[in-house]
């Protein structure tokens, strides 16, 4: 009797078990992933993906597709959101599928560890083989010990881009000539009468309206394409500060995307904003900055070029 019983237990078991496959097969062929362009056999969109500024290719997949974008590269499904408003409503208030970070195989076999000690390398090399090799770090620190620092560091003026905006520098600088005057350097208590993102990983499936995003996606946040969103920003080649302000003259409630999002957010961003902000109001209170002139008095215009890369 107990060995009938068992198999009866055993058949309910896999019963059961075929059912619930079937169901979730049946389910997951339901719910498509996000559109995308189609891929090919084994390598997936590994061919559609180039090599470099890879942000306008996922910009231009977003007029076609939307913001946003399912790929398959060789098995690893990828994620490209390219709207704010879709990174919000998944990074931030889905934030606990979405801090995880991708794994990187080769960087767990040693790699990181070859990466600390190259640079190492090749000073004891030459050390042994007593070569004499030019220090470049050496050679700045005496170059900058011989001659004086220089008030304000000309990457600094160029970084925040002061000689390209002539416009928007005179009415920061009204601005702060109104505020302040011109008998101290701002503070940041003078910040409001002034007011002038890495890949994620999903940790389990999740839904989207209506498409699925499965457990282990590289989830990749298109910046370039949210700051070029022409339902948020208008008139996307102009420098406009303005774009920033209500109809009362103070900041509005935009927040940009520069930090990311999530729990993964930077978490300097308070420092970098405040940093950013003092040097650049206390530079435009003291400074006026042109553009270089060439060597018949012209102005050397600043070309505008993006380089490629990513900030972490």
């Amino acid at each position: 009797m107990s060995h009938v019983v068992r198999i009866l237990v055993l058949i309910a078991s896999a019963v059961i078990a075929l059912f619930k496959f079937l169901h979730l097969h049946r389910w997951r062929v339901k719910i498509h992933y996000p559109p995308g362009p189609k891929g090919f056999p084994i390598i997936g969109n590994l061919l559609d993906i180039p090599t470099s500024f890879q942000w306008n290719t996922y910009s231009e997949w977003a007029k076609k597709y939307g913001d946003l974008i399912h790929i398959n590269v060789l098995g690893v499904h990828l994620i490209i959101i390219n709207s704010e408003d879709i990174a919000n409503e998944l990074i931030e208030k889905r934030s606990s599928n979405y801090n995880d970070r991708p794994e990187i195989t080769v960087m767990t076999m040693g790699m990181l560890d070859r990466m600390q000690s190259i640079p190492f390398d090749s000073v004891k090399y030459h050390m042994a083989q007593d070569t004499a090799v030019q220090s470049w770090v050496c050679e700045l620190l005496q170059r900058n010990a011989t001659k004086g620092e220089e008030v304000v560091p000309e990457a600094v003026i160029k970084a925040l881009g002061a000689s390209t905006f002539a416009e928007a520098q005179k009415r920061a600088q009204a601005e702060i000539d109104e505020v302040i005057g011109n008998k101290r350097l701002p503070t940041f208590d003078d910040r409001m009468s002034l007011p002038y993102c890495v890949p994620h990983s999903t940790v389990v499936d999740d839904i989207y309206n209506g498409y699925l995003i499965p457990k282990g996606s590289i989830v990749i946040m298109n910046q370039w394409a949210m700051w070029r969103d022409q339902r948020v920003y208008d008139v996307l080649d102009e420098f406009r500060p303005e774009r920033f302000l209500n109809v009362y003259g103070t900041l509005n409630n935009m927040f940009p995307p520069t930090f990311g999002f999530g729990r993964r957010a930077c978490v300097g961003k308070s420092m970098a904003d405040a940093s950013t902000w003092i040097a650049l109001v206390s530079m435009l209170s003291v400074f006026h900055i042109t553009k270089a002139k060439d060597a018949a008095g012209n102005d050397i215009e600043v070309p505008e070029s993006y380089g490629d890369g990513i900030v972490r």
